[in-house]
This record gives structure tokens, sequence and C-alpha cells, in this order.
């Protein structure tokens, strides 16, 4: 968003001013665990949150609202990881694994124990979601995923990408055209476990951050 600036520190969201006119300003909306965030075509922010839900932050008032926390009526979203919005409105997003943070001693949301212990046992509990702010409607639109981590939209607005990082592999499930509502393996065996995803900035191709390191029994 123009003019301002956001930065996901362990429970909470820092917001900062990038212009210096009228003046510099800035505050903290606390959250569950921030993971990933993204803007809805209204330029308000989206947001990742494992402990909360699904996240809205209002752009004028900063106001943060839970757009859904459940789906299938009753159903717990329990890590809600990544979102991405696209042209329509229509908001997909990943929801990692049944088993929910950790709440440490230290007062902070632990993600790193459930993400290991999903991705060595590799759980297939992942889903991937579908919000619509219209009708407020929570769809799965894939579930059984290995860890569902990272989406990011295709530069056509097509087709969304999803990692599954247990499975070393990069789903793609079409919301326009001919195969619409259908999904397929994009990108397989790849070198480690795919964790975010993001348009590159040129718009053809897809950028994956990768972990190197196989995870082992000694990190949880």
């Amino acid at each position: 968003m123009k003019g301002l600036e956001y930065t996901k520190n362990q429970n909470q969201l820092d917001i900062s001013t990038t212009t210096s006119t009228p003046s510099p300003s800035h505050s903290v909306v606390v959250v569950g665990r921030p993971l990933g965030i993204s803007f809805d075509q209204n330029e308000n922010l989206l947001i990742a949150d494992p402990v909360k839900g699904l996240l809205r932050l209002n752009k004028n008032t900063n106001l943060l609202e839970i757009l859904t926390g459940q789906f299938n009526g009753t159903q717990k979203l329990t890590f809600v990881n990544d979102v991405v919005c696209a042209k329509d409105g229509m908001i997909y997003f990943s929801d990692s694994t049944t088993l929910g943070p950790i709440l440490d001693r230290s007062g902070d949301w632990n993600t790193y124990i459930p993400s290991i212990y999903t991705c060595l046992s590799g759980l297939p509990a992942g889903k991937f979601l579908s919000y619509n702010p219209k009708t407020k409607e929570t769809k799965v639109l894939i579930e059984k995923i290995a860890f569902s981590n990272g989406v990011t939209m295709d530069q056509d607005g097509n087709s969304v990408f999803i990692c599954e990082t247990a499975n070393l592999r990069v789903l793609r499930y079409w919301i326009n055209g001919v195969n619409a509502g259908k999904s397929q393996i994009f990108i397989d065996n790849l070198p480690g476990y795919p964790d975010g995803i993001r348009m590159g900035d040129d718009g053809m191709g897809n950028v994956i951050g990768l972990r190197s390191t196989t995870p082992t029994a000694a990190d949880l």
C-alpha cells in the first residue's frame, strides 16, 4: 500500500508511514501470529493468522476484522498460513495442518513445532480454500495436502500456485477458463522444502523459497 510499511513481529503488525507529510506515524495492531500478508482489491491488508484465522485490516481505520475462522459451518481453521486475492475480490488461502500453534512460556505462539511434526509425519491434513467477501462463504477447494504453505496467483489471474511443503512440490489450482475447479501438480521433486512463493518482479515466473535441510526429530 502506498505510504505505509508493514512489518510482521511475533504477535503484532508494526505499521509505519513511509512519507514525511503531513507527519510520520507508527501504530501497532495485535494479532495472533501473522504469517502471510497480501492486499485485497481495495488495498486493505489481508493477514493469514494461524491463531485467529483469516483477517483483514482496514487501510483507513486500522480496524482488524476476522473474515473467517472456520469452514463447512463448524470446523475450525487451525493453521492459516498464506493468502492472496484475485482481481475479482475472491480470497484464496492455505490452512497447513490440523495441529495448531503452541503458546510457549514466553507468551509467543510457536508455529515451528507443529510445522516440523506435520512434515516429518507426512500428515496430509492441509487444505487450500477460498473466501468470498460478498457471501462470506469459506469453501475447501483442495484437501489432504501434506502441509499447504505459500500461495500466489499466476500473472494472468487464472490460477493459484500452492506450495505442498512435505511432498517437495507445488500444486496449481485453476480458478478461470476451461480447467476452472481442477488442480494439478505444477512442479514435483524440488531440491528442498517449498515455503513461500511469489510472482517474480518481471511477472513471468515464480520465486519459491526453499528450506534446504531435512527436518529431524531433534528439531521438535
